[in-house]
This record gives C-alpha cells, structure tokens and sequence, in this order.
C-alpha cells in the first residue's frame, strides 16, 4: 500500500529492532509475501535475522558471520544446505549460489556448508547437555 520504498523503509526498521519486534511482525510479512505485496528478500532477512540471533541454524542464507578462526566471513550456519534453493526458489527467489555472488561477491561451497552445519549442530549439543 506504501511502495517499494516505504516497504524497505518499514522493513529495514524491523530488521534493525529488537527480536521480539521481529517475531511481531513476521506474520503480517508472510502474508505480504503470499498476496504478493512485499518483496520476499524482506521476509527472509528477518526470519533468517530471528534465527541467528536465537543461536538457531537460519533457512535461506541471508546472515554471514566473522569466523576469527579463518579471519573471513562465511555463512551462519544453514539448515539442511542440501534443500536450501528449493525453499528459495518456493517463495520468489534466486538460488544461494546467485545471491551471494551478486550481494557479497561470494562462492557458495555446499560440502563446506554442510560441514559447518553439521559442527553447529554438534555444538550447539554440548552446550545444552552441559546446561
């Protein structure tokens, strides 16, 4: 109803809000997606946003992470690598490989993601049994 450029404007503040805030909003664009009235890069930033910073696995790759370790930047950890272009491509988008060509200039490596996938959900195993 506001435009292209008063859906990035609203988006960009939720993207920048608070998780909660993000939960908030997350039905309405879903729904946006559905009716075709917001764009799905919006509800991916966000959903992947709400993921990350929950310490969960994200779905559709749109958050990267400073690794120390390797002194780059590569993908939060994705769930299920294997089948990330077919939820994509099932809400309007480009598959992994294209869009962080395109957005960071990066080479997508589906054995590596799942490499670190996997070491995530390892991890992320260790430190609920110790709590």
């Amino acid at each position: 109803m506001i435009g292209e450029r008063g859906n990035w404007t609203i988006c960009n503040v939720i993207q920048h809000s608070d998780n909660e805030v993000r939960i908030q909003f997350l039905p309405m664009m879903r729904q946006a997606v559905k009716d075709k009235k917001l764009e799905p890069r919006f509800l991916v930033r966000a959903e992947d946003r709400i993921a990350t910073e929950r310490g969960d696995l994200q779905i559709y790759g749109g958050q990267m992470k400073y690794y120390p370790e390797t002194k780059s930047f590569n993908l939060w950890p994705v769930f299920d690598p294997e089948n990330i272009d077919k939820r994509r491509t099932a809400i309007g988008l480009d598959s992994i490989a294209i869009f962080l060509k395109n957005r960071f200039d990066f080479e997508w490596n589906l054995e590596e993601q799942i490499k670190r996938t996997k070491e995530f959900e390892l991890s992320k195993q260790r430190r609920n049994s110790i709590n």
